[in-house]
């Protein structure tokens, strides 16, 4: 099959648009991008060639007039934009296409346009499926880039998840188009950092991929099918996560993703990693790129214990775990302090309080009992920061809730000296913001118990012990959804 209908049978299989459709095509003035402009021009789109200039390289503003005559010679429609050539970022290449995607959505909007097509080829997908297997990536890594996935990633709102962005070359070899510019009298610009191995992508393009053709020269057909494969795995895998987001409560928002953290834990792993690779890609990712061993990281944080944390993911991103919930929050975001125990006044204990109510829904519960040897097992293997355990004997005789003062220090258990209130929060990696409200189960001197994060040493149950105070942090989320 020649490669004008292997595009239109691409386009077929997986609906990438309809006859004569009106496309956003994203041009370079690379072969891979001009071929895709002259076939889709070719089998009768309405093409409208855009081009942005990043300005990073002195020749780049030549490239841009270069696409501009290419688009007048075959009287398509062309926009432009340039932009200054600072993107700052850890990676130029990653921040290059945010930077274009952003550009190609905007003008999309502009237009109604309901498709963007970008010139990804099959070799592009063999190395992009050889860089997320070094990765460790899971299967949404290992089926390679998509033929047609929504603009979501670069763009917010209703608006920006109908457009779709469309890869009509995906099935097709970079040996094939370079044939079919050579054919219809296409000269394409060559740009020299795709030569440049300190780019990961052209290592694998230079020399990981000719040396795996010397022991299997059809590596592009076989990385495809697995990819086809693993697309479908996936596919399945979605079906039954859909299912599983339902039985969460999960609620999301621009900043934040609220779920169940007990029922979450009831599921098949392979379940939980789709359910962290799917949220955890709220943040700004390239496709795929969620690597097995941030999920796996991710899987053990929520398995462990009920202890109140919080665990950086990377990517500006932070995942909170709480007794029956959990949090997937954007770092740069201001924490909610409804998300943390806050008090709004202080609350002293009477003897037969059984409630203590804090602000935004939270309380804690109250009780003395008496130590049994059983209770004894419960509270030593007590792994629950959101419950307390207190020699009764040791506390003052009117202990109360109170905010953090000025110069409070607080021996943790475990700990033989104490420490600044302020510094033992910042180990705990509670936000600025939540700090100055944190109830303080304490009397005027002493700390008994931060609330939901540690009790104090001077207070612990002993051997001696006779009588304990039971204290239990109930957040607003421990309703079951």
């Amino acid at each position: 099959m020649d490669l004008l209908g292997e595009v239109a049978e691409t386009i077929e299989e997986y609906a990438l648009l309809a006859p004569g459709e009106r496309v956003l095509v994203g041009v370079s003035g690379g072969p891979d991008s001009l071929c895709l402009m002259h076939t889709l021009d070719k089998l009768e789109y309405e093409v409208i060639v855009a081009h942005l200039d990043h300005q990073i390289r002195a020749e780049s503003s030549q490239d841009a007039d270069y696409v501009q005559k290419i688009a007048a010679n075959y009287g398509l429609r062309m926009v432009t934009e340039r932009v200054q050539g600072s993107i700052g970022s850890r990676s130029i290449e990653e921040a290059g296409r945010n930077h274009r995607y952003r550009y190609f959505l905007r003008i999309a909007i502009e237009m109604r346009l309901k498709c963007i097509a970008v010139g990804h080829t099959a070799d592009d997908q063999s190395e992009t499926i050889l860089m997320h297997f070094l990765r460790g990536s899971g299967p949404e890594g290992l089926r390679g880039m998509l033929p047609k996935r929504s603009m979501a990633q670069w763009g917010r709102g209703p608006r920006a998840r109908a457009i779709k962005l469309i890869r009509p070359l995906l099935k097709s070899p970079r040996s094939l188009i370079e044939k079919y510019l050579e054919a219809v009298g296409l000269i394409a610009l060559r740009d020299p950092s795709n030569r440049d191995l300190s780019f990961t992508r052209n290592r694998i393009r230079h020399e990981v991929l000719p040396l795996l053709k010397e022991f299997n020269p059809g590596l592009d057909k076989t990385l495809q099918r697995m990819a086809g494969i693993m697309h479908a795995e996936v596919e399945l895998v979605d079906e039954l996560l859909d299912d599983a987001v339902k039985q969460l409560g999960v609620q999301e928002d621009e900043n934040k993703i609220t779920f169940h953290r007990q029922l979450f834990l009831q599921l098949h792993p392979a379940i939980q990693r789709a359910f962290l690779r799917r949220f955890i890609g709220f943040s700004s990712r390239e496709e795929g790129a969620i690597d097995f061993q941030a999920t796996d990281n991710a899987l053990r944080f929520l398995r462990k214990s009920n202890a109140w944390g919080v665990m950086d993911l990377g990517a500006e991103l932070a995942l909170e775990r709480f007794s029956e919930q959990a949090v997937i929050r954007k770092g740069s975001a201001r924490p909610l302090r409804s998300d943390y125990p806050q008090l709004t006044t202080a609350f002293t204990l009477a003897p037969d309080a059984a409630v203590m109510p804090l602000g935004e829904g939270w309380e804690i519960t109250a009780s003395e009992e008496k130590l049994t040897p059983e209770m004894e097992k419960i509270i030593v293997g007590n792994q629950d920061q959101s419950r307390a355990f207190l020699d009764a004997a040791v506390l003052s005789k009117s202990p109360f809730l109170r905010t953090p003062r000025a110069g409070d220090r607080f021996q943790a258990l475990g700990m033989r000296g104490s420490t600044k209130l302020s510094d033992f929060f910042i180990n705990q990696k509670i936000p600025r913001p939540a700090r100055k409200k944190w109830p303080l189960f304490a009397s005027d001197e002493e700390i008994y118990w931060v609330v939901g994060l540690q009790i104090s040493e001077r207070f612990r149950i002993r051997t001696n012990s006779r009588r304990f105070l039971r204290l239990e942090l109930l957040p607003r989320h421990r309703k079951d959804p």
